[in-house]
């Protein structure tokens, strides 16, 4: 079965808006300090397992950037399919310049 590019976008939103329904921007900048990711594996409603790893880059004047990459073990995991969020100082969300056109 081939990589289900929209499945794997929900699984990137959902992931990262469960992530920022908890995390405040110190505990973000944590992540990013310490190089820690999150590595999940879920099962789709597509019946297909796929792996969800989230991590924070910084992003430059003290903003932070949140990923999801989302890969199904085969040919994604080269380029897995990501969605980010950028986190201001504040605490503010703010929309990333490159956001992808579609999923």
């Amino acid at each position: 079965m081939p990589f289900n590019r929209e499945t794997a976008a929900r699984l990137a939103e959902r992931r990262l808006a469960e992530w920022l329904s908890t995390a405040r921007y110190a505990d973000l900048l944590g992540w990013e300090e310490s190089g820690k990711q999150d590595r999940r594996e879920l099962i789709a409603d597509d019946g297909k397992l796929y792996q969800v790893v989230t991590y924070v880059l910084p992003d430059g004047d003290g903003r932070l950037r949140l990923v999801a990459a989302v890969d199904d073990g085969g040919w994604s995991a080269v380029a897995p399919l990501t969605r980010d969020k950028i986190m201001n100082p504040d605490g503010r969300l703010v929309e990333p310049l490159d956001r992808p056109s579609g999923p």
